[in-house]
């Protein structure tokens, strides 16, 4: 009889701990979100980066930009404009771990040509980067996961990343006026 209810009390406080330790679960999307938050303020006291934001686009948002080539200053980039933009684009977490071994999930740098693309279409943070940018301008650009706000075949990401983007904005394309 004892021992039954020694059996019992045991197999109850087990029970409950048991209970009590897998009663939280992990969250996957909340841990990535804030490993990439980690990321991306990581370049807040890297050299040469900048936070760059465009008055009234995203409210107070920016994204860090290092500029290795100024371009030429007498042709500025508007929202309305089509620019041929080359980039290779890693995911900030495989950059700052592997660098030049991180897998890229957009590369046209270094190729001959790329297709014009509206400003107006690319993601808020490569809006706000080539927004401050001139034709000929090269740079490296660290967008947070919720200036990424595209998911294209192309560029697909999981939710919460956030993106490294090394650019050259090889020509500006103004509308035609009439």
């Amino acid at each position: 009889m004892i021992r039954s209810k020694l059996f019992t009390t045991a197999f109850l406080v087990a029970s409950a701990l048991l209970g009590a330790s897998c009663s939280k679960t992990i969250d996957v999307a909340e841990e990535r979100r804030s490993a990439n938050e980690a990321e991306f303020r990581a370049f807040a006291d890297s050299t040469g980066f900048e936070r760059v934001t465009i008055p009234g686009i995203t409210g107070t948002s920016f994204v860090y930009m290092k500029v290795t080539k100024a371009g030429d200053p007498n042709v500025p980039v508007d929202y309305t404009d089509n620019v041929h933009l080359f980039r290779d684009t890693y995911l900030t977490s495989d950059w700052r771990k592997e660098h030049w071994n991180a897998r890229r999930i957009h590369q046209t740098l270094g190729t001959n040509a790329v297709p014009p693309e509206a400003v107006g279409n690319l993601k808020i943070g490569l809006q706000i980067a080539v927004q401050n940018l001139h034709e000929g301008a090269e740079a490296t650009v660290v967008i947070p996961w919720y200036l990424n706000n595209l998911n294209t075949t192309t560029e697909r990401t999981e939710a919460y990343t956030s993106l490294y983007v090394r650019l050259h904005l090889a020509k500006v394309i103004k509308p035609a006026t009439n």
